[in-house]
């Protein structure tokens, strides 16, 4: 017969890689159990300060970040000195364009300052009439029309009104003898004699409506004293003039007032735009070297903790990879190939020293099997384990690893032909909390779970939490179980009863783990706590019924550290009705105690 030639992966690359040891996994599904995903984190730490292959990855890990970490500080101190020198430029044109604009406003004020009196004689000049006087040329004579009116008016003055004369001797004159002179800024004066400005028909004309703004009464004395002689128009025109000049002067000083007040504003306003701007750029400085300081202690910060970030994330996906975590809503949990994984483990550990008889491969007490080739179960299965098969599967799961793993390992596992169906009830009463019974009991569920359904995947295993209700749960639920309550025996029975029902195996085994007596009974769909005597009568009832059942072949109560006699007569009379037996167990012995009980001898229902 020719040989066959097997041909493996090459795996002689550098492969920069690692992973999990078996011992390593095992204890990491011992600490996730008991603590929860975050125990990885933990995990992580201790094994850096042994010589592990952790330890080397995030050494060497830690090596390349100290280099990526000096090249990022480089790139932050450039990317903060660019962004300062450019708000150092902002800042320095901010102060430029502030300086220009107080130059500009200190000028004008200077200007104003100096020049007041030219900037008076300006505003005067602005007002049309006082221009007019101002401006008027006294050396022009009146056209030749005006002059004859002007005679023509005397003339009428003498002819027409004889009256004015005689008044006018008999009354004394108030008028004053020198005409009105105008001062102007700068020391100008207007009103010299004949000055020819005020028979200007413009100006007359700004006269009479200035004159006309005066009151009534005012304006009636004004024409009396006119045909009286007492005064003229022109003596009227200087007054009107000089009350104009006067009036306007005091408006261009109120303006030129108001204009330097302005200015002033503008120059405390821009010293305190200065003021404001050097308090900006200091506080922006700062808060630039404090971002600065920040993102540099969090690059240091990242880049220390990325050696343990990378290699938990490796973990991690190895994890994920053997079925044993998921992600869900960004959180890490175990999966059920988790707890029965960690089932195996409380297993191996409770099973030391049981005494048990396990048999040799294909001896069994009853019926026979036959070998399939399948992953690893359990570590006992290791020697029989398929050596070409596990190096196939390790590196075509992860060729990057030079070492295997239990989930790589393929066995021969012997295959019985006949099945059971266990049912195991765990109280889970407040007084489970003592002395570490609820613990005990959990993982005695855990390893029976595990030693039941390693003998026959088809096997069936019922779990059932008993607190004032009793239900059925899965293997995490029942490892996630807190003591509350109080203890309903008949309940359970009856749920164990109905389990057996609907078993697939005509073999039912039924255990019920607790510490104390019946306390609770169901009334109707109600579970009542108190009553004792009532919870009893239920309780006994219920084992009746299930002893009648045909499947179960057998009922065995694990009692724990019973107070005194009393617990211990409560439970036989129980087990009495229920066709079963009591054992008395210290918690610590517990699942070393049940796992002796599923052994195949111990499967023969009891005379």
């Amino acid at each position: 017969m020719a040989q066959t030639k097997l041909h493996l992966p090459d795996c002689q690359g550098d492969y920069d890689s690692f992973g999990l040891t078996p011992a390593e996994r095992r204890e990491l599904v011992r600490r996730i159990a008991a603590e929860g995903p975050g125990a990885i984190d933990a995990f992580i730490k201790e094994r850096e300060r042994e010589d592990s292959a952790i330890a080397r990855k995030v050494q060497k890990l830690k090596e390349e970040l100290l280099k990526r970490a000096a090249e990022l500080k480089r790139k932050l101190a450039e990317e903060f000195g660019e962004r300062a020198a450019a708000e150092e430029a902002a800042y320095r044109a901010r102060l430029a364009e502030l300086q220009r604009e107080r130059d500009l406003a200190s000028a004008d004020l200077a200007r104003l300052r100096g020049a007041s009196d030219s900037a008076l004689l300006d505003a005067l000049r602005a007002n049309p009439v006082i221009g007019l006087a101002l401006d008027a040329d006294v050396a022009a004579r009146p056209p030749w029309w005006r002059r004859a009116l002007a005679a023509l008016a005397r003339v009428l003055r003498v002819i027409l009104f004889p009256l004015l004369w005689l008044l006018r001797k008999l009354l004394p004159a108030r008028r004053e003898p020198d005409r009105v002179a105008l001062e102007v800024p700068g020391g100008a004066a207007v009103g010299r004699a004949g000055s020819l400005y005020l028979a200007d028909a413009g100006f007359r004309s700004a006269v009479k409506a200035k004159l006309r703004e005066a009151p009534t009464r005012e304006r009636v004395r004004r024409a009396w004293e006119r045909l009286l002689g007492r005064e003229d128009y022109e003596s009227l025109a200087q007054k009107a003039m000089a009350q104009m000049m006067a009036e306007e002067a005091e408006r261009a000083k109120q303006g030129q007032r108001r204009a330097a007040e302005s200015l002033q504003d503008r120059l405390a306003a821009l010293a305190a735009q200065e003021s404001e701007a050097a308090r900006e750029h200091d506080t922006d400085a700062r808060r630039l070297e404090e971002e600065r300081e920040a993102e540099a202690q969090r690059i240091e910060e990242a880049l220390r903790a990325a050696p343990e970030e990378e290699v938990k994330e490796a973990i991690v996906d190895e994890l994920k990879a053997a079925g044993l975590l998921r992600e869900s809503g960004g959180k890490l949990l175990p999966t059920l190939q988790f707890m029965d994984r960690f089932a195996a483990l409380v297993y191996q550990d409770e099973s030391r020293g049981a005494g048990a008889s396990r048999g040799s491969a294909g001896e069994y007490a009853e019926g026979e099997g036959h070998y399939l080739r399948e992953p690893l179960r359990s570590a006992v299965e290791i020697s029989r384990m398929d050596i070409p098969a596990s190096l196939l599967r390790a590196r075509s799961r992860h060729p990057h690893v030079r070492h295997m793993v239990e989930d790589d390992v393929v066995v021969y596992r012997e295959e019985r032909e006949n099945s059971i169906h266990v049912v195991l009830v765990v109280d889970r009463s407040g007084s489970m909390e003592e002395n570490g019974r609820m613990d005990a009991a959990k993982r005695a569920a855990l390893a029976l779970h595990h030693a039941v359904r390693r003998r026959n995947p088809r096997s069936q295993v019922d779990l059932l939490l008993m607190d004032t209700s009793v239900k059925r749960v899965s293997l995490k639920e029942m490892w996630e179980a807190e003591p509350r309550g109080f203890t309903n025996h008949g309940a359970a029975l009856r749920l164990a009863r109905e389990a057996a029902q609907r078993g697939r195996s005509g073999r039912t085994l039924v255990y019920l783990v607790t510490d104390g007596l019946p306390e609770a009974y169901t009334k109707g769909k109600e579970d009542v706590a108190g009553h004792p005597d009532k919870a009893m009568a239920y309780a006994k009832e219920q084992a009746r019924q299930l002893a009648r059942e045909r499947s179960v072949a057998g009922v065995v109560m694990l009692l724990l550290e019973p107070r005194d006699e009393m617990y211990v007569k409560s439970a036989e009379a129980l087990m009495k009705e229920a066709r079963g037996r009591v054992i008395a167990v210290d918690p610590h012995e517990l699942a070393r105690t049940l796992l002796k009980q599923v052994e195949p001898t111990a499967m023969a229902r009891p005379a």
